[in-house]
């Protein structure tokens, strides 16, 4: 037998995955090529085109074990791109198994053939009766299509076995159409760094705006109460948003579908509202819920996580100092200037939790869900694909089969499919994690320029009396994060999980980074549950849960998240804040009341600014400088000056300019960046032309650097007799973040 390889061309990489052959439905033979050409694979072995069995294109893939027939070639395709390496194995499922062949061809030419094999491997016989091929660490040519053909050695036997694609080089990169199904990786492979965060952003991505299917496993499969155990293959009926108990309904098809208001990842409007826990038909019997938006998520889990570390060193700091002093001990619970009341640690061990405050007795701190009952991303992306969409995760059907819970999940004919619906593991450990990487990287919510400098006085003033009237007792401002870090820890495999850094990896704009390395956040919460009074309480409890009960919102981005409170029951931020004032808030609205209109309307003007940037990466800027006439006859010229805060690479600017002046072909007009590098837009060019004007004209090529500083648009006006005018300088700028 023979073992070798042969390595073309320069690195590249392609996505990174683990795919095995056919699926039920996954299998389909026909034509890789309309060409009739022959693939040279190995030994000489030539075979046409034609007689390879197709098994897809494919990115990430699902992992069954197919079967190999005598005289049987599989051919798989992916998407590969310059500067990657890849490794591809072909592993014999025990005795019996084929004798493997693996051979890789290159994208197709112009004429549609893809040529000889640009790289082979026998099986390397490891071990009894395990024979497994592997083109390891194979660097990529260019960018395109490549085929993985699968077969026996001499086409001789037949068998099972096992296809795994991966990349090497941690720079995967997805197929520009991905699918569902192309989604599907494995928490192994992120695991073993396979992919970066960005990745696995681009997927979660994906799979949020991803209308899903009876076929994905959409759907419960439910006509009635699990109990009665009446099932239907699928769930084919236009979404219901009443659920039933804690099933869910499903009420969409997408996660956008809801959470739109304000751009994507938003919050819902009235007509998104759900109804939890409900009869599964009519609205009164439910909960009603309206979507949150999602922007900053990702740091609220991390504030969340330090505080829950800081009060539960406190409680164990006094349990150790009530054992060895054999007194109680009150210990006063108190994170991030945030107060949780108190505890009693008792010499026995036992603790008196009746002045807790704001936190379940375990002390996690939970800043997901209305009533506050989630601490990870994780487990609310698990809890909305169930209820919202009738899906199951993989980690969750793990958990389901070691220990049932038919009142979640349902009593189907195994506990891996308990919603009855056909489909299993609908949702791959792989995919819940990459979902939860995109949420805890998008961009926050920003504050908003008001228009005029006297709508900025106003806003200015309301902010002051926002905390005068002790809205802050709840809407905390600012949470500093210690270290501004999330570990996305998988479930079920043990592994170390993908560190997520959010100076670096979040999308913009992000806060800054201190000197410490810490991040401070505008977030305005405090992380707590609140009793809101009769008024504003739910039809029962949740969770155990009082009815009474929420946790305090995050107010950025609220400005672009109307409707307001749990129910959507405030039109306007007017009506959330007169809607309070039966509970913990009951002082603070009094004071609002309290207020002149013309006051209450200046704390109102506050809030409307913080709302969120619509593109997180493009930024437009106005020069507030304009309208400046322009010297005439005099080098020296004269600047329009913008001012860029913060940002991160420079991808493109594009620059806009109004300019009147009876013959511009005196003026010389250059735009200059923070670093001095300068763009000419004109330069004594026009004739006896009058005025300058471009709009969007990219200067890109000009400029590396960052987009941080002072901008000008400078121009001079080199000839005699006639004065201009800058009337207007804008500039757009792009990051890659």
């Amino acid at each position: 037998m023979t073992n070798w390889m042969w390595t073309l061309g320069a690195p590249l990489l392609i996505a990174s995955c683990a795919l095995e052959g056919g699926q039920d439905g996954d299998l389909r033979t026909g034509k890789t090529a309309e060409s009739e050409q022959a693939l040279v694979l190995t030994d000489s072995i030539r075979v046409d085109i034609e007689g390879i069995l197709d098994y897809g294109t494919v990115v990430f893939a699902q992992n069954p074990t197919t079967l190999l027939e005598a005289n049987d070639f599989h051919g798989y395709e992916f998407d590969g791109k310059a500067g990657g390496v890849v490794t591809i194995t072909m592993n014999g499922a025990g005795c019996g198994a084929p004798d493997t062949v693996l051979n890789l061809f290159g994208p197709e030419n112009a004429a549609g053939n893809r040529g000889t094999s640009i790289a082979t491997n026998d099986d390397a016989f490891i071990g009894s009766c395990i024979f497994d091929s592997q083109i390891r660490s194979f660097r990529l040519p260019v960018n395109g299509t490549y085929l993985v053909v699968a077969t026996s050695f001499e086409q001789r036997g037949g068998g099972h076995y096992k296809l795994q694609l991966a990349c090497n080089n941690n720079a995967c990169r997805l197929a520009d159409s991905p699918t569902f199904a192309s989604t599907r990786i494995t928490q192994a492979d992120i695991d073993a760094g396979a992919f970066n965060p960005d990745e696995l952003f681009e997927i979660g991505d994906f799979l949020f705006e991803t209308v899903y299917r009876v076929e994905d496993g959409m759907g419960n499969g439910l006509t009635a109460a699990p109990a009665n155990n009446k099932a239907r293959p699928n769930f084919r009926e236009f979404p219901n948003n009443v659920h039933f108990a804690a099933f869910g309904a499903p009420e969409a098809q997408s996660c956008v579908t809801c959470h739109n208001v304000g751009g994507d990842d938003g919050a819902g409007d009235n007509n998104h509202n759900i109804f939890q826990i409900g009869d599964g038909i009519n609205r009164a019997s439910g909960v009603p819920r309206n979507p949150i938006a999602l922007l900053g998520i990702g740091l609220r889990q991390r504030a969340g996580e330090e505080m829950t570390a800081d009060l539960q060193a406190q409680l164990a700091a006094g349990k150790a100092q009530a054992a060895s002093s054999r007194v109680n001990v009150t210990v006063t619970l108190r994170t991030k200037n945030i107060g949780f009341g108190s505890v009693i640690a008792r010499p026995d061990g036992t603790v008196d939790f009746t002045a807790l405050r704001g936190v379940d007795t375990d002390l996690i701190v939970k800043p997901f869900g209305w009533k506050g009952r989630e601490a990870t991303i994780r487990r609310f992306i698990e809890g909305g694909f169930r209820v919202h969409f009738g899906m199951q995760t993989q980690p969750s059907i793990v958990k389901h089969c070691a220990t049932p819970n038919v009142n979640t999940f349902g009593t189907g004919p195994n506990c891996q499919d308990p919603d009855f619906d056909g489909v299993v593991e609908e949702i791959s450990e792989g995919q819940l994690s990459a979902e939860a990487v995109y949420m805890a990287l998008l961009q926050t919510p920003i504050r908003l320029p008001a228009r005029t400098p006297a709508l900025q006085t106003r806003v200015n003033q309301g902010e002051v009396l926002f905390g005068q009237v002790g809205c802050l007792g709840c809407h905390t401002q600012n949470v500093t994060i210690n270290t501004p870090k999330l570990v996305e820890r998988p479930d079920t495999t043990g592994g170390a999980g993908i560190t997520l850094n959010f100076a670096t990896d979040m999308k913009l704009p992000r806060p800054a980074v201190a000197a410490n390395g810490s991040m401070t956040i505008e977030v305005w919460s405090d992380f707590k549950r609140h009793e809101m009074g009769p008024s504003l309480a739910d039809s029962k409890p949740f969770n155990q849960i009082s009815a009474t009960q929420f946790v305090t919102p995050p107010l950025w981005g609220i400005a672009d998240s109307a409707p307001y409170l749990h129910d959507g029951r405030a039109a306007t931020l007017l009506d959330s804040v007169l809607l309070h004032g039966e509970g913990d808030d009951t002082n603070s609205v009094n004071a609002f009341k309290a207020l002149s209109a013309d006051d209450q309307a200046k704390v109102v003007e506050f809030m409307a600014t913080l709302g969120r940037d619509e593109d997180p990466r493009v930024r437009t800027f106005d020069a507030a400088d304009v309208p400046k006439n322009i010297p005439d006859n005099n080098a020296t010229g004269v600047s329009s000056v913008i001012n860029v805060g913060a940002g991160a690479d420079l991808k493109s600017v594009k620059v806009s300019v109004n300019i009147t002046h009876p013959f511009r072909g005196d003026l010389v007009i250059q735009v200059v960046a923070p670093n001095g590098q300068r763009a000419t837009l004109s330069n004594l060019q026009g004739g006896s032309a009058n005025n300058f004007v471009t709009t969007n004209q990219d200067i890109t090529s000009a400029f590396t650097g960052t987009a941080q500083g002072q901008w000008r648009l400078f121009v001079r006006d080199l000839g005699p007799l006639d004065v201009g005018r800058i009337n207007a300088f804008t500039l757009d700028i792009t990051s890659s973040q």
